[in-house]
Parts: structure tokens; sequence; C-alpha cells
């Protein structure tokens, strides 16, 4: 039983830095090369990165969108899952 807790306390909030990091940086790679610069991703905050709320989106005086990290995170897993789930479709037909 004392190595749940240590999984809990350790093991856990690193996995999830993990995921949310690498799902922002494929959104801040991927969605302004597949929207040829309409849409940028906001740089991380280092204070807090999960914050509660729903994500942003502002537009810039640009005619652009920026989109807040939170939501570049959401964004970035939505890419890899349907990533991962074509190449699933592709090698089992």
């Amino acid at each position: 039983m004392p190595l749940s807790g240590l999984a809990e306390i350790i093991i856990q909030p690193v996995a999830e830095l993990v995921i949310q990091v690498a799902g922002y940086a494929t959104a801040w790679v991927v969605l302004p090369l597949g929207t040829f610069g309409f849409l940028h991703v906001e740089s991380i905050p280092f204070r807090e990165f999960v914050k509660p709320g729903i994500g942003r989106i502002k537009k810039l005086p640009t005619g652009a969108y920026l989109i807040e990290a939170e939501l570049a995170s959401l964004l970035g897993l939505i890419i890899w899952g349907i990533g991962v789930g074509v190449y699933v479709y592709i090698k089992h037909t």
C-alpha cells in the first residue's frame, strides 16, 4: 500500500505534466502550420499551467487568433488521439 501512495504523490503529477507539455508542444507546432498562421498559441505560463475554466481564443489586431496554453494543450492531445486512431485503423485494415 505505501507504494500506491508514493505513485499518487510523485508519478501522477509528473505524468500529467509530461502529457500536458506534449499536447502543448504539438499544438504549438501543428496549429500555426495547419492554419497557415491564422491560429497562434500563447507561450507557456510558467507560474501555473492548468487554470480552472475553459481556454480562451483572443483575436489579435493582425486578424489572427491567439489560443491560450490550456486550450492548446487539449487541442494537441486531440490531434494525438486522431493520429493514433488513424494509425490503428490503417494498420488493421
